[in-house]
């Protein structure tokens, strides 16, 4: 569906400057502990994440067909990638 390149500590001075990745943004920054500029001296934690919130985030909000679907980020620092973070889920 998309395939967007995001420089987050750029995102994350203007979280506006960039709407799908607001939207993604949106869906855990109640819920973690990145909520800050760089540098990110620490772990990034997502904690109680409901399942109702991200229901009605993807099926009301911004609607998404059914189907299997991967959340991918590839996370670098000093253009090497340092992580990759994969989340699978399901819509039906």
């Amino acid at each position: 569906m998309y395939n967007v390149t995001v420089e987050a500590c750029r995102f994350m001075k203007n979280p506006q400057s960039n709407p799908i990745a607001g939207y993604l943004h949106s869906l855990f920054k109640n819920y973690s502990n990145m909520n800050h500029t760089c540098p990110a001296d620490h772990d990034v934690i997502v904690d109680k994440l409901s399942i109702d919130f991200l229901n009605k985030q993807v099926t009301e909000v911004l609607p998404f067909p059914q189907g299997d679907y991967l959340y991918q980020t590839k996370w670098f620092a000093y253009d090497i990638q340092r992580a990759t973070v994969d989340v699978y889920f399901t819509i039906y």
